[in-house]
């Protein structure tokens, strides 16, 4: 009789700690962490989020199931959280709770060693959210899932913290047609391409080129005025990608960057100049 009680204790013990999707239900914040994390991969509604740049995917390796979020390469340049440790706070809600899901069972925040994401779970936990879990650090972990990087590996652009904050102007040589591009780079205090302004004109002459050249571009007529705004479309919408990815990036020179036609060959000359004055 008693191994009979037994037997239906253990089964409602089982019962309890079972999701509708058959998954053990998740035991409380704080006893998830990189020596148990395993234990809680693959499940259907849980979130996983990997905080590290993107670069330490490919040199240093990743847990798989994980998305990159990276905080300092994305969340913190696009302003979405601001400061750090106990500064920490949010810059932009509306995209914040846009990445991470509030409805979800529970989000796993993991970065190299849980500082960030502690910073995240914070400022997440001051928008109401109660289902994160900070599962601490890359460094420590030592399970079945991980992806190893070569370390070989090497972004076209640098990282956060490489620049100096502050604004920095820089141009490259005339091109066959005249043209001497310059652009305004501003650095924010992270270290990071907070914003770009590019910009050409001829020495000499009244005005700029982009009118002028507008044939080339593939854009409107050089006699139509719009002509030159289209330009600036253009080359905003190329700065908009460069801050995006902090930097060129090599595939735009064969496949092109969608919405730009204009040449770029010597804006990338004067932003490789801008970041030199910014070491």
């Amino acid at each position: 009789m008693k191994k009979l009680l037994a037997l239906f204790a253990a089964i409602a013990l089982t019962l309890t700690l079972t999701a509708c999707g058959g998954e053990a239900k998740l035991p409380a914040q704080g006893e998830i962490d990189m020596t148990n994390v395993d234990e809680y991969l693959n499940r259907e509604n849980v979130q996983y989020v990997d905080l590290r740049n993107f670069d330490d995917k490919l040199n240093k390796g990743y847990i798989a199931g994980f998305e990159f979020i990276p905080f300092f390469d994305y969340l913190q340049a696009e302003g979405i959280i601001t400061g750090q440790g106990d500064t920490t706070a949010v810059g932009d809600a509306t995209r914040l709770e846009a990445l991470f899901d509030k409805d979800a069972e529970a989000i796993f925040l993991m970065c190299q060693s849980g500082g960030r994401a502690g910073w995240v779970k914070a400022a997440l936990e001051s928008l109401d959210y109660t289902n994160v879990y900070n599962v601490t650090g890359f460094g420590t972990y030592e399970g079945n899932n991980v992806v190893t990087g070569d370390g070989s590996y090497v972004l076209e652009n640098e990282v956060y913290g490489t620049y100096t904050p502050g604004v920095y102007v820089a141009s490259a040589p005339a091109d066959s047609h005249g043209n001497v591009y310059f652009v305004v780079l501003t650095i924010s205090a992270n270290g990071g391409i907070e914003a770009l302004y590019i910009d050409s004109a001829v020495p000499g002459e009244e005005g700029s080129t982009k009118q002028t050249l507008g044939d080339a571009y593939n854009m409107v007529a050089f006699s139509d005025p719009t002509a030159i705004a289209e330009w600036y479309v253009q080359a905003n919408t190329l700065s908009a990608a460069i801050v995006a990815n902090q930097g060129f990036d090599a595939a735009w020179a064969t496949d092109g960057l969608a919405g730009v036609s204009i040449g770029y060959d010597e804006i990338e000359v004067a932003f490789n100049a801008a970041l030199v004055l910014a070491e």
